[in-house]
């Protein structure tokens, strides 16, 4: 059997608890982008429920990052395909 390190404690705490797990998945999710050097656009449905505009507007991001909105959008864009081609486009010609 295999020693229970204060490593495998915390990830058992983690797994008993919904939010805490939810928490750090989010942060290790989004932790690289604090520190991006490269222009990135974001493109995020407003009907997205992995990043609600108030969720997304808590995250450290670097500047180099634009977050474009696509109105009826939800986590694959389906509602607002024709917007995030757009939004693209423009951030292509930009960059």
């Amino acid at each position: 059997m295999e020693e229970a390190t204060p490593g495998r404690r915390v990830v058992h705490v983690v797994d008993d608890d919904q939010s805490v797990r939810t928490a750090l998945s989010r942060l290790l999710r989004t932790a690289h982008l604090e520190t991006l050097h490269t222009p990135t656009l974001i493109l995020q449905g407003t009907r997205d429920m992995f990043g609600t505009r108030e969720e997304v507007q808590r995250y450290e991001l670097s500047r180099a990052i634009r977050i474009e909105w696509i109105e009826a959008g939800d986590h694959s864009l389906k509602g607002g395909i024709p917007r995030a081609i757009e939004a693209a486009a423009v951030f292509n010609i930009e960059h």
